[in-house]
């Protein structure tokens, strides 16, 4: 019974700044809850942020000349070598750094016929694709913008070197699963193909 009288007078006697101990112990356990829930919540966004990144695309353009002897076309294509899909938004089609108007498959078919002016051989373009706004890219899928290939006899490697001098860039917009907006200019120009 004496510590039950001892434990009420301890509580009720008033310390620093005029708090009982009541009052002294729910303002700490309030200030320890509130910084528990400003780690909760910093671990949240720490959450969304990993997330995200680790959904996010990664497009890369190729290009690729002719090799008749091997029997391998040339292309232009697009990968998604990042860890998640991209949405097409939009696809551009640079030559020593300006934009090539028209659709995709004749900006695609200019493209190759000056590229076969250029290199003084025939190109003729075997495929052409089309793709919608939205198009999904999954993750490492490769998808071709234009397929050539060189008419009869002819040498591979001028047609590699009018692609490298006619500084080939793609500009393209995509979104990722989040809707948010990337664009790149690949490749970029203090790298050459």
């Amino acid at each position: 019974m004496d510590t039950d009288l001892v434990i009420t007078f301890t509580q009720q006697q008033t310390h620093w700044l005029g708090l009982t101990a009541n009052q002294w112990i729910s303002f700490v356990a309030a200030i320890i809850t509130f910084g528990i829930m400003i780690a909760a919540l910093m671990q949240w966004r720490s959450n969304i942020k990993t997330h995200k990144q680790s959904h996010m695309p990664f497009l890369k353009s190729y290009v690729s000349h002719p090799d008749p002897e091997r029997g391998k076309e040339g292309y232009l294509s697009l990968t998604n070598s990042g860890l998640g899909p991209a949405l097409l938004q939009e696809i551009n089609v640079l030559r020593n750094g300006e934009n090539i108007e028209g659709s995709l498959q004749v900006t695609c078919e200019n493209l190759v016929r000056h590229i076969g002016e250029q290199a003084r051989i025939p190109l003729k373009v075997t495929r052409r694709f089309q793709y919608q706004l939205g198009h999904p890219i999954g993750r490492d899928e490769t998808i071709y913008l234009v397929k050539f290939d060189i008419k009869g006899a002819g040498e591979s490697d001028a047609v590699e070197e009018a692609l490298r001098d006619q500084g080939i860039q793609l500009h393209v917009v995509y979104l990722d699963m989040f809707d948010q907006r990337h664009e790149i200019l690949d490749p970029k120009p203090e790298r050459s193909l």
